[in-house]
């Protein structure tokens, strides 16, 4: 634009030339924004990492503390915006406060107009459209090598960047299968448009669900397991790490934001550096991890399909047949060993396939030990189990004597038959097939040590670090996705029938969060409960449609008659 600029200012200098003069200068005003910005074609940078982050909520402070310190890491790296582009697209608490930003050493150039025209630009953030939208144009407008798109706010697989409503009282959020399918309409509007990077600045948005529903629309997935501190990813060092380096591949990229995650929040390696804070001297217990999705989402797909596998067990005994050949390579007699949970109906007689209701003590049990986010960590607000940790606990419990584990059952029901005949080899059997496709090499992983020369280099996980709080404290034991499970038995809502016979209302509550589904409903973040996989189901995840995950949550519940009956008699 200033050489266009220039050659009106000889224009003015040549006599004569006024008609030429008004032709211009017409030109000039009839050119939309958007169309001079695309006029001068950009080259392609190196990398590109675009911002889509959702403030109109109670986090506009924090949003803003992130987009400062990614400021002050491109000011000091002096980055160059030929090498490293960053887009950013912010919402404020106000109406038309919409804002499209590059980012660059010498502060926010605002580029809304050129993005989204002329007028109010307040878009709604919980729309995809609105993601669309801005992905159309900073992917075509601000081309690069690698990309990553950074979502800010989140609450696992219920969804991202909580909005307010017209009512200011609620809060809504984007579905996850929202973003997939926004990212998929995006990939079409732009030829050869690709992100290589989600990264999640939300919490507990390391969850096997979010990972699964967006399998087939990037190549990696950053997230925590835990609650993200109010300072939000390491904007600072990772953006001054990228600049300084900006030929890393995206897996570095992964490597080294995880790291990066830690060592911003002070408490891993001895590590005392004084980052800038909302909060002064913060001590958070902190993990995160990046995971590998494959082609077509084959990485995360095995692990799915070997979680499934292990439910196909407990569900109703059935083995892939690999694990049928390895056994009797072994010298199992499978048939024996499948018979020993055949166990008659309480109600019928019948023989049925009973491991859920016979080790329903072992489920809760493994349950309990994997839960991340313990009181001593983060205050009890998140309850959602390590799903690794969660298998290898079962694994654990239902074999310890055959296996030398050290930790036994957590007692036993007058259902459940001698401990001696429930030694199952195919648990553990199962869980090395997960292992597998998850990314460790081998079994003799204990749940509460990470060692990063554990991964096999072929699985979905790349890397995962936590901080030493969480190393030593023998609470938590994260390892990169976690996976959501029903309310423990204290949890039950006042309300609830069963709520007499526990003897304790529910300890927390989700309030104000939703998605919509449909047109009219709203339907809160984390329902209680058996009303809780309703709305799990309804959101659109993949995970609960395609898997056996549901029908076990439905067994859980249904198997409370087998082993405490039901109050008043009989089955509920």
């Amino acid at each position: 634009m200033s050489l266009f600029l220039r050659g009106v200012g000889i224009i003015l200098e040549m006599k004569g030339r006024s008609i030429l003069l008004a032709l211009v200068l017409a030109f000039c005003v009839a050119l939309p924004v958007g169309s001079m910005a695309s006029a001068t074609e950009r080259s392609t940078a190196e990398w590109a990492v675009y911002m889509y982050f959702g403030a109109d909520n109670d986090y506009y402070q924090a949003t803003e503390f992130c987009v400062e310190q990614t400021l002050k890491a491109l000011e000091e790296t002096e980055a160059d915006p030929a090498s490293v582009v960053v887009i950013a697209l912010v919402d404020g608490p106000n109406n038309g406060d919409t804002k499209v930003y590059e980012l660059t050493k010498d502060g926010r150039v605002d580029i809304t107009h050129s993005a989204f025209g002329t007028g109010n630009a307040e878009r709604t953030m919980t729309d995809p459209e609105t993601m669309i939208e801005f992905l159309d144009y900073a992917l075509l407008e601000f081309p690069a090598e690698s990309s990553m798109l950074v979502l800010k706010n989140g609450h696992a697989w219920c969804g991202i960047c909580p909005d307010n409503d017209n009512t200011g009282n609620e809060k809504l959020l984007m579905p996850i299968d929202g973003l997939a399918g926004a990212l998929e309409t995006v990939y079409d509007d732009v030829e050869g448009a690709w992100i290589d990077v989600l990264m999640f600045d939300g919490d507990n948005m390391g969850s096997i669900e979010v990972a699964y529903e967006l399998r087939e629309v990037t190549d990696y997935f950053v997230g925590s397991q835990q609650q993200i501190p109010l300072e939000g990813m390491p904007y600072y060092l990772f953006m001054s790490d990228l600049v300084n380096a900006p030929d890393m591949s995206p897996e570095q990229a992964c490597i080294r934001v995880v790291k990066d995650y830690v060592d911003f929040y002070n408490n891993t390696e001895g590590k005392k550096t004084l980052y800038d804070k909302l909060i002064a001297n913060s001590q958070m217990a902190v993990t995160a991890a990046a995971f590998r999705m494959g082609e077509g989402g084959e990485k995360i797909e095995a692990v799915v399909e070997s979680f499934n596998t292990y439910l196909d067990y407990m569900l109703y005994g059935e083995l892939p047949e690999a694990i049928v050949t390895e056994a009797e390579g072994l010298g199992i007699d499978v048939s024996a060993k499948l018979d020993q949970w055949m166990y008659p109906d309480p109600t019928t007689g019948e023989l049925v396939w009973s491991w859920i209701p016979l080790g329903r003590n072992n489920i809760s049990s493994a349950r309990d030990v994997a839960l991340i986010g313990k009181m001593n960590d983060q205050q009890g607000f998140e309850w959602l189990p390590d799903v690794y940790t969660w298998l290898w606990s079962m694994s654990a419990l239902t074999n310890y004597d055959a296996y030398g584990d050290s930790i036994p059952p957590s007692g036993d029901t007058p259902l459940r038959p001698e401990l001696t005949e429930l030694k199952d080899p195919f648990i553990r059997m199962l869980l090395e097939d997960f292992m597998e496709a998850f990314g460790y090499v081998e079994s003799g992983i204990y749940r509460g040590i990470w060692n990063p020369d554990s991964l096999t280099g072929e699985g979905a996980l790349v890397w995962v670090s936590q901080c030493h709080i969480l190393d030593r404290s023998g609470n938590s034991f994260p390892h990169g996705l976690n996976i959501w499970f029903p309310p423990t038995w204290l949890q039950w809502d006042e309300d609830d029938e069963w709520s007499d016979l526990f003897n304790k209302p529910m300890t927390y509550t989700y309030s104000g969060i939703g998605v919509w589904i449909g047109i009219e409903v709203l339907i809160p973040a984390e329902y209680y409960c058996i009303d809780c996989p309703e709305m799990y189901q309804d959101i659109g995840l993949d995970f609960t449609e395609e898997t056996l995950w549901m029908t076990l949550v439905d067994v859980y519940y249904d198997s409370r008659w087998l082993i405490y009956g039901y109050p008043g008699g009989g089955k509920p």
